[in-house]
Parts: C-alpha cells; sequence; structure tokens
C-alpha cells in the first residue's frame, strides 16, 4: 500500500513537472507561407464569464546571439492589454506576436519574420472550474493559418513593465535599457546618494588661484547666450539629458561663486561706508569751523 501511494505521488509530481515544463522548439531556416504563424492560445472576448488569462514565454531569436526571454501576459477582461517583460538579452526582431479576431474569440500568433529563427516557447491558459483548484496544462503549439482572420493587433495595448539585457543593464518602462538603470518614467524615493571620486568637488571656487570671472563679463556670457557660463542651454539639455551629479557640481560651483561674489560686494559697501563716515566727518568739521568764523 505503502509503495502504491509513493509510486501515485511520484507519477503525479511527474505530471506536473511534465505540465509546466514542456515547451516547444521552432527553428525556421528558410521562411516560407508555410512556417511563418504558430498558435499560442486563445482567450474569449470580454464578457461576465471572461476570466481567462494567457502568458507565454519566448526563448531565443535569430540564429545569432538572441538570447531573451520574452514574457507576455495577456489579458481581455475589460480592456484589452499585453504586459512585456524581458530577461537577459537584446530585443529580436525576427518574430512579433499578432492577434487575430476569430469569432467570438483573439488567437494570439507569432508570426515569424525573417530566416533563421530559433526560438523555445512555452504557453499556458488559466482556465478551468470555478472553485475548484486544478492542474494547467501547456497549450499546443501549432502551425496557423490567419486566413479568415480580422488582424486586430492594434486593439492590444502593450505595456512594457520591464527588461534586463545581456550586459546586465535593467530597463523599467523600456526593453532597451542604455544604462544600468533605465527608467523612461517618474522615480520616487526618499533618499538617493550619488557617489562621488576624490577631486570631483567645486571647493577649487575657493583657490587663491580661481579666476572668477567679473560681473561685467557674466553679464555678457548672459546677453550673448541665454544661460549662465559652464551651464548646459535648454536645448542641450533636451537633446541630451541631465547628468544629475556633474549638474550638482555645476550648480555648487555658481553658488560658490556667488559667495565670492557677495563677499567682494560686502566688502565693497564696507569701505563705502568707511568713506563715507569719514566723508560726514569732514563735513561736520567744515561746518563747525565755519561757526567758528
Amino acid at each position: 500500500m505503502k509503495k502504491s501511494f509513493i509510486l501515485i505521488v511520484l507519477f503525479l509530481l511527474i505530471k506536473v513537472s511534465y505540465s509546466f515544463g514542456q515547451g516547444y522548439n521552432i527553428i525556421n531556416h528558410v521562411l516560407t507561407d508555410d512556417n511563418r504563424y504558430y498558435y499560442m492560445g486563445s482567450l474569449k472576448e470580454s464578457g461576465p464569464t471572461t476570466y481567462q488569462k494567457l502568458k507565454i514565454e519566448i526563448f531565443g531569436g535569430d540564429f545569432s546571439n538572441s538570447i531573451a526571454t520574452d514574457t507576455y501576459s495577456i489579458n481581455t477582461r475589460g480592456t484589452n492589454f499585453i504586459n512585456i517583460e524581458r530577461r537577459g538579452g537584446t530585443p529580436s526582431n525576427s518574430y512579433e506576436l499578432r492577434v487575430y479576431k476569430n469569432g467570438t474569440q483573439f488567437d494570439f500568433v507569432i508570426k515569424m519574420k525573417y530566416n533563421y529563427v530559433s526560438i523555445f516557447v512555452q504557453s499556458w491558459i488559466v482556465d478551468g472550474l470555478i472553485n475548484q483548484i486544478s492542474s494547467i496544462a501547456p497549450v499546443s503549439i501549432t502551425k496557423y493559418d490567419p486566413s479568415g482572420k480580422t488582424d486586430v493587433t492594434d486593439t492590444f495595448p502593450r505595456k512594457i513593465i520591464s527588461a534586463t539585457d545581456e550586459s546586465g543593464n535593467i530597463g523599467i518602462g523600456t526593453l532597451s535599457p542604455q544604462a544600468k538603470l533605465d527608467v523612461k518614467g517618474t522615480i520616487r524615493a526618499k533618499e538617493v546618494k550619488i557617489e562621488m571620486n576624490a577631486g570631483e568637488g567645486a571647493d577649487f571656487v575657493f583657490d587663491p588661484d580661481y579666476n572668477l570671472r567679473s560681473l561685467a563679463e557674466v553679464e555678457a556670457f548672459i546677453n550673448g547666450n541665454k544661460h549662465l557660463p559652464e551651464i548646459p542651454s535648454e536645448k542641450q539639455m533636451t537633446e541630451d539629458g541631465l547628468d544629475m551629479s556633474k549638474m550638482q557640481i555645476k550648480l555648487l560651483q555658481k553658488i560658490e561663486e556667488l559667495t565670492l561674489y557677495i563677499i567682494q560686494q560686502q566688502k565693497q559697501l564696507n569701505e563705502q561706508s568707511k568713506k563715507n563716515a569719514e566723508l560726514e566727518e569732514m563735513i561736520k568739521k567744515i561746518h563747525q569751523d565755519l561757526k567758528d568764523k
């Protein structure tokens, strides 16, 4: 009895492993009409009984160095949309996900675009009896004929969630990150710490040999360029973006220069006040001398 129970458990484990691990290789050398379209699964139109979801994973791309895994999470209840995540590679243009209206359902299809495509595909549909636990078998990937169906791909907006590439770059809101962290959107944080290397600060402004522009020179530069010296113009910032670390240092440099200007002006005011006081004393003395006469 115990041995039979163990065998049953092993069988179930193997079945579950098979259900969630089975996938399909699609390797095309020369593209033809017969091997251009591949069926990934179908979802019903939005309705009160629509609860199904579709998840598609595609690893690979062209024969050369496409090693990304793209995950598509698809919904048709209320709003049609496709969420996309990419892991471990650059975008592959060798295939694309298309959507075809087929009666009252949507067919999701991989369309091959070029020769020399090598991909591994898995697809699952969340669809079972309500209020019961059931296993999920992967969708059987088959060739597809779009004839007689309507291409409605444009009615499924794609939301780019995140991506990583082969260099370890991380993208949020972009599938092609250009930096270690590339965010297309707003960042909100309680604290941001930017590390600096020695010598990158702005304290050189207080060096006795620092060549501080005269205010007349600064005025002439502003009149001719419409921005501060050593600060990028609006056009440059629009085209190239802002390096936050460098900009913070530049702004600090300008604050330190402004401090020096204020110190200079305060010295001039003090000197002028001293001269005014001396003139007042001279005037008082002259008035007194005139009275004495």
